[in-house]
């Protein structure tokens, strides 16, 4: 369940930019934004659209009517909104998965397990991860299409590294709590496994006040994907 969340919260936002399997539209363009202009890299070449609706493709200025103007402006507009809020948002999730899961290891374990540590440590390389596919930088921020799939491994490793240590960390403190209570080896054995237990079920708990939520976010995300790749489609059908 630890695994689960942890995979939704850190990795939804490059399941749906990238438009996974419950999208319609696969993002594939590298794109890199500026105050002074939005540039798409891929397929159609090297395009840069300026605020005002100017283009230039491969260098070269396009004529453009006001029409085609129009149709550049809005589609410079959206990506303009829409990377810096897929960002924010996947940030904003994968914190509240971290607390939800703080807050149950605060009710099982106490405020003194090392398990709260590791989680903080998590979030923090998932942050990375997320920041070399959608890059904050000094003048805007980059969507960087070609390391999502390393992300995704780099991002489960983390995980599962993370998931080996939790797990250590939950026997050897529940371990330590039941032998100071000198029970015999079977007391104590059981004892550690309803342990265990107990905080499995609150992980369970938690997932379920948070998927809904987290689907919601999904939805979003690739609706606003689709929507992308409609104002794209239609501006470069205007300009071939």
């Amino acid at each position: 369940m630890l695994r689960r969340i942890a995979i939704a919260a850190s990795l939804l936002f490059v399941a749906q930019v990238q438009a996974g399997s419950d999208c319609q539209t696969t993002i594939q363009d590298d794109i890199i934004v500026t105050s002074k202009s939005v540039q798409i890299v891929g397929a159609s070449g090297n395009l840069r659209i300026l605020p005002d609706g100017s283009m230039l493709r491969n260098g070269k200025a396009l004529s453009l009517n006001s029409e085609q103007r129009g149709k550049a402006q809005r589609y410079q507009q959206a990506i303009r909104q829409d990377l810096p809020w897929v960002k924010t948002e996947a940030l904003s999730h994968l914190t509240s998965a971290r607390q939800a899961l703080d807050k149950v290891v605060v009710n099982t374990m106490g405020k003194e397990s090392n398990i709260r540590n590791r989680l903080s440590q998590l979030e923090s390389g998932l942050n990375k991860q997320i920041d070399k596919v959608l890059e904050t930088r000094s003048d805007g921020v980059a969507f960087n299409s070609q390391a999502i799939k390393k992300v995704e491994s780099e991002g489960q490793n983390l995980i599962q590294q993370s998931l080996g240590g939790i797990l250590q960390d939950s026997i050897n403190e529940m371990s330590r709590k039941k032998s100071e209570q000198n029970g015999d080896g079977k007391q104590m054995l059981m004892s550690l496994l309803g342990g265990l237990g107990g905080m499995q079920n609150g992980f369970d708990a938690e997932w379920k006040k948070q998927e809904q939520e987290l689907n919601r976010f999904k939805g979003e995300v690739c609706s606003k994907a689709n929507q992308l790749e409609q104002l794209r489609t239609n501006l470069m059908n205007s300009i071939k």
